[in-house]
């Protein structure tokens, strides 16, 4: 899903084929990798994610991602743009990951022609800033499986503590 600007969603399922030796979860992320200079927005991402029972590594800056990516998380969450460099570097380098993580693209500049780039790195959701907690996870729902539902009971994951993101 490629979400435009005002929570506005283009379907582009057809056009994101799924790349070969992509990890798949069953249910949860173990590691995830959030990537964002924006302190507030990645805090809020890391509590979403701690609250699903993920470990979670953060960088602020493509330099600290692209060292966290050796730790091999099978999700990664990405500002497209960063202080010294772009998330597409970030989405590359995750592309060639074995197995190849599942990587959530977000900017405030949503653009086709970017959103288009990533996707040939691999790139599964772009989410335009600012999105809603229901983009997320609908978009972390739609990455574990299209057919699971997510569940606050914990049998697959817990989504209760979404409520409480703070995403802007």
């Amino acid at each position: 899903l490629l979400s435009g600007a005002r929570g506005t969603a283009l379907d582009t399922r057809a056009s994101l084929k799924k790349p070969s030796g992509l990890a798949r979860p069953t249910g949860r992320f173990a590691r995830a990798l959030v990537v964002d200079d924006d302190d507030a927005l990645r805090r809020s991402l890391v509590r979403f994610l701690r609250g699903l029972q993920t470990e979670v590594l953060e960088a602020r800056t493509l330099d600290e991602a692209l060292r966290l990516l050796a730790r091999g998380p099978d999700l990664v969450m990405t500002d497209v743009r960063l202080p010294d460099g772009s998330g597409c570097a970030v989405a590359e380098m995750a592309s060639r990951l074995s197995p190849q993580p599942l990587v959530v693209a977000m900017s405030g500049l949503a653009s086709a022609s970017e959103a288009f780039s990533l996707a040939q790195w691999g790139v599964r959701v772009y989410l335009a800033k600012p999105f809603a907690p229901s983009d997320l996870i609908e978009s972390v729902q739609e990455l574990v499986s299209p057919d699971m539902n997510v569940k606050p009971d914990g049998e697959h994951m817990q989504v209760q503590t979404a409520t409480s993101l703070a995403v802007s």
